[in-house]
């Protein structure tokens, strides 16, 4: 499984770039022909399209778990967004656990990244999380470490 922009990726070594993991739930859905986007997605491809108009952007997975990739090779970014359900309604965001993999040495664009994401809710991200969800579908991580990594970029 996997995605031409996933390979594009590991042939450029962007997985040997410093990985950053954020964590976040989507606020809404936009449909599409025959699958959903959440606007985390958006909001992480519009931000690194500020920063190089030639990314990339795939989707692989079903309809319960997919990932999207987004390969910007100016901006020297790789971005996975793992989206898993962690409860019965697919099309219900409550229910989407998304972990999101930055891989750039980029702080600036680590930052705009988060900003972009935090930006979706109001009050920002960290109070629409429900932690218990993340521990279940990507183990090891905990609560404390959601938090202390979105703290770090914001």
């Amino acid at each position: 499984m996997g995605s031409k922009v996933q390979k594009q990726a590991l042939q450029l070594g962007f997985n040997k770039f410093r990985l950053i993991q954020l964590y976040a739930r989507p606020r809404k859905l936009r449909m599409t022909f025959s699958k959903s986007v959440p606007d985390v997605v958006d909001v992480i491809r519009d931000y690194i399209n500020l920063q190089d108009s030639t990314l990339t952007v795939d989707k692989s997975g079903g309809g319960r778990n997919f990932t999207y990739y987004i390969v910007a090779p100016k901006a020297q970014t790789y971005v996975e967004a793992i989206v898993k359900m962690a409860g019965l309604v697919a099309l219900d965001t409550s229910n989407m656990a998304m972990q999101i993999n930055i891989y750039s040495n980029s702080d600036q664009i680590v930052r705009g990244i988060a900003a972009a994401v935090n930006v979706l809710y109001e009050d920002g991200m960290l109070p629409h999380l429900e932690f218990n969800k993340f521990e279940k579908k990507y183990p090891p991580v905990k609560q404390e470490a959601i938090i202390a990594e979105w703290k770090k970029w914001l």
